[in-house]
């Protein structure tokens, strides 16, 4: 009997430690929005527009990106934009739009999408990413309002 419990014990600590090891092992996953990159043109906008997205990986920790739109051949609106990891926190970087640079905070993300945000900030105060089937997505938000963004990759 004496026997018994010492094994049972063993292989109890055991399945523990493997459980420990599995759950370390998922928040070592690494984020890397590689499917971001490369030239992209809404699909979405309005008659007399066109809005384009360009995003380059400089390394693992750096994503830079340029938007702007075009309305007959004028350019009417552009921001600089980057994906940045520092301290072991994601931010999509924006500026132009405000006079300083406007950081979000990446406080979701999966493989092929992410979400940020800046409560501070007037509109938008939410970031959302997503590509799927060669689309890619961008959502901007605030409690009251939601525009959406349509890319696929510009030939």
């Amino acid at each position: 009997m004496k026997y018994f419990i010492i094994i049972t014990l063993i292989l109890f600590s055991q399945s523990c430690f493997k459980t420990k090891n599995i759950e370390i092992d998922k928040t070592k996953k690494t984020f890397t929005p590689d499917w971001i990159q490369g030239k992209w043109i809404r699909t979405n906008d309005k008659i007399g527009k066109q809005t384009f997205e360009t995003w380059q990986k400089k390394d693992s920790l750096n994503y830079v990106g340029l938007g702007f739109t075009l309305e007959n051949s004028d350019t009417t609106f552009k921001e600089n934009l980057k994906l940045t990891k520092n301290n072991g926190t994601w931010t999509l970087e924006v500026r132009g739009v405000n006079s300083d640079m406007t950081p979000f905070v990446i406080i979701e993300q999966t493989d092929s999408s992410f979400v940020c945000e800046n409560s501070k900030n007037d509109f938008p105060k939410k970031i959302k990413y997503k590509f799927h089937k060669n689309i890619l997505t961008a959502k901007i938000s605030d409690e009251k309002m939601e525009i959406d963004f349509i890319f696929r990759k510009a030939d």
